[in-house]
């Protein structure tokens, strides 16, 4: 698919020239005309910072884009975003990789910390993502690049920042409904408005379900990869006088979900008779209170807690016992009933204290986070019989930070930004493996901005840490491993911590009288000890191990533009473009193939597609219709590194058309609208009877054509 990249750049470039041939007409007709770009407001930082001031490579995600798209969820949003991509092996995307960095899929070993963090309201979501509901959400941010100072390993590699639309002092009621194709039904109230003289309030809820996209052949069903989730969310706001300003969420989020997504013969149409679930309850809450010190310093404090419950399960050999029965190629065999899950519960305690100055100049803080995880997991197989065991994972981080902005003059500042933490974590299991462990992080920035008539260019060098600690799974197997696995395995049982060192050149420049927005970054980023996904299979034991290896290093670099053009009052168009490129040295991994271990040099890293483009337009047809086309697509890439096997890329286009009657906002939305296909995760190992079992290639199907209409009532 690497023939379609050369594409981006001639189509870039006639959308940008027609773009301003157009603006020139339409100035020649209507001189009056003066229109400007939205300014974007970026909350995730230290400082509310306009987009276009950020010495950051950050993307924006608006509530009107994501109403456009029709997303209920966060995996339907940010396909679009340069340099992003996402691992499902679930009924949800749960952890996404920016710029090639991040977890792919968790099992046993406990994995809190992914390398993208994801906050909902100054809450930690982690490897919760499911979670990430998006309606009443007034803006998504995602900020690329290793944010060591501001969160430390929380944002390793990055940071999507979800922040709900905050309560409004005139009383305002919405009504939401919606449908769409494979049974997609969603119904919600959002109702906000002034408790009293100084105290607003906001509250949202919100159900959205669907039958999925598979089909289940042996139970003829079609609805064993549903969704059913709901959310609820509550918003208060005291201000107490001048100075003192309270704030408080309440989060409750459950969804029941099938999972039910893999078939020997790679299509949405699966044999499997223990079809899997996928299960999350969150409760969280969270508290702020800001205090104005002499009109001088800012004092913030953030308490968060959140209990979180997964129940994850899925057929573990895909179908069902009769299926042999009626397929000649495989009657000398049968199959496996057997299943597999995992019940994870964990708590998580967040304490944050932050003074900073209200010029901007200065900020220092305290950190604390604990976190305590239970596992309970079930293997089940008539042919291998019944396996169970329990672990208990507890983790604890203290941190010291803070940043000062240097005037160098009047138009060129440093920002300087340093983080210690302290990091300490503790496993035991019922197979007697205990482990615990403890180290300390450093994170820091350095920034050089130069802002003149418009334009920002800044320098920054920035690093992030995140912990190492031990591979439970592989240590807890050891005993049992055959004697080259035992070798291959003796120094990596623990992983070490990564490190991440990232340099970028960035440049934030308005155009054409305000009406054109540009914003472009280069970037190189060295991953020390690099924290990787590994899978190998013991075939004397009988045992498939999962481990993250960090013995070799990576490097990543690339660019990402993304630009904005309001054209006239009518026209905006839009386009992200992200180049990256992705090496990994000394892996050894091993080979299924060869039955034995090998070396991975200079390959690309997992979910690291060369390129990435998003690129459309919105045009307001009448005072009232509005008209929106996207196309987008992406290059093709590894999904792990066990194997060279690689996801396709692909083209897709969506379109939506907006109506407002009064009152009524109506929005029909249609997703991948030429029924591409395309795979969101695959795996590489021995499934099926068939062929002799033969290692082959499997794809988690994403989604296909999908269309809806949503509408909103507001009073």
């Amino acid at each position: 698919m690497r023939h379609f990249f050369p594409i981006a750049p001639s189509l870039t470039a006639v959308i940008l020239y027609s773009a301003c041939s157009t603006f020139a007409v339409a100035q020649q007709s209507n001189p009056s005309i003066n229109p400007t770009i939205e300014e974007v407001i970026i909350s995730a930082d230290f400082f509310n910072t306009p987009l276009m001031q950020s010495s950051n490579s950050v993307s924006a995600i608006s509530t009107d884009a994501i109403q456009m798209r029709g997303a209920q969820h966060l995996e339907e949003a940010f396909s679009s975003v340069p340099n992003l991509s996402w691992s499902s092996a679930g009924s949800r995307s749960r952890f996404v990789q920016l710029r090639g960095i991040g977890d792919l899929e968790q099992f046993q070993d406990p994995k809190y910390y992914p390398s993208v963090g994801i906050n909902l309201d100054n809450i930690e979501l982690g490897s919760n993502a499911a979670a990430a509901s998006l309606f009443n959400i007034e803006q998504v941010e995602i900020l690329r690049g290793p944010q060591g100072t501001r969160f430390g390993s929380s944002g390793h590699a990055g940071l999507i920042n979800l922040k709900s639309t905050r309560p409004s002092e005139e009383f305002n009621t919405s009504l939401s409904t919606g449908i769409g194709n494979y049974g997609q039904r969603n119904l919600g109230l959002s109702t906000s408005g002034a408790l009293s003289n100084n105290l607003l309030g906001r509250l949202s809820l919100q159900q959205n379900e669907g039958n999925g996209f598979v089909k289940n052949h042996f139970l003829k069903v079609d609805d064993t990869n549903a969704y059913q989730e709901r959310n609820v969310r509550g918003m208060l706001e005291w201000r107490a006088n001048n100075e003192l300003s309270f704030t408080f969420n309440l989060i409750h989020f459950n969804s029941e979900n099938g999972y039910d997504s893999w078939s020997l013969d790679g299509i949405r149409e699966t044999q499997s008779d223990q079809p899997g679930i996928d299960n999350t309850e969150l409760f969280a809450s969270s508290f702020s209170a800001n205090w104005s010190i002499n009109n001088a310093y800012e004092l913030k404090v953030t308490l968060s807690l959140s209990d979180n419950k997964n129940d994850y399960s899925y057929d573990a050999d895909w179908v069902n016992n009769t299926f042999c029965n009626t397929d000649s190629a495989c009657t000398a065999f049968d199959f496996d009933q057997a299943s597999e899950g995992f019940v994870r519960d964990s708590t998580h305690k967040v304490l944050d204290i932050r003074l900073n100055s209200v010029d901007e100049k200065l900020v220092t803080g305290i950190y604390f986070k604990k976190s305590d995880e239970s596992l309970a997991y079930q293997y089940q197989s008539v042919f291998f019989g019944n396996f169970a065991s329990n672990s208990d994972y507890s983790a604890q981080r203290y941190a010291l930070y803070g940043q000062y902005q240097f005037s160098l003059s009047d138009n060129l500042t440093l920002i300087s930004g340093l983080r210690y933490e302290r990091y300490s974590d503790d496993y035991s299991d019922t197979n007697l493996f205990v482990s615990d462990g403890s180290e300390n992080l450093w994170g820091g920035n350095l920034s050089l901005e130069y802002l003149f008539n418009d334009t920002l260019i800044y320098a920054s060098l920035t690093q992030s840490e995140k912990p190492g600690g031990v591979n439970t799974s592989a240590s807890a197997n050891a005993v049992w491993m055959s004697a080259p696995f035992q070798a291959f395995t003796a120094n990596k049982l623990r992983f070490d911590t990564e490190t991440l060192l990232n340099k970028e050149l960035g440049l934030k420049r308005y155009f054409l009288n305000d009406t054109l927005s540009l914003r472009a970054a280069l970037f190189h980023t060295d991953r020390n000890q690099a924290q990787l996904e590994s899978w190998m299979w013991d075939a004397g034991a009988g045992l498939w191990i999962g481990y993250l290896d960090s013995t070799g290093d990576a490097s990543n670099y690339g660019a990402e533009l993304e630009g904005n053009y309001q054209v006239s009052n009518d026209l905006e168009l839009f386009i992200s473009l992200g180049l990256l490129e992705t090496e990994i040295n000394n892996l050894s991994v091993f080979d299924l193939d060869s039955n034995s271990f090998v070396s991975q040099n200079g390959r690309d890293q997992a979910k690291a597609p060369s390129w990435q483009y998003a690129i459309g337009g919105e045009y307001l047809v009448s005072a009232n219709l509005k008209l929106k086309v996207e196309f987008e697509g992406r290059d093709q890439s590894y999904y792990g590194y066990y194997h060279d096997g690689q996801l396709d890329g692909y083209n897709q286009i969506h379109a939506s058309l907006n109506y407002q009657l009064g009152n009524i906002n109506l929005t029909f939305w249609a997703r991948n609208l030429t029924n591409e296909d395309y795979a969101v995760h695959g795996l590489y190992f021995a499934a099926d009877a068939r062929n002799g079992w033969q290692n082959e290639v499997y794809k988690q199907s994403g989604a296909p054509r999908t269309f809806g209409l949503n509408a909103t009532y507001s009073f």
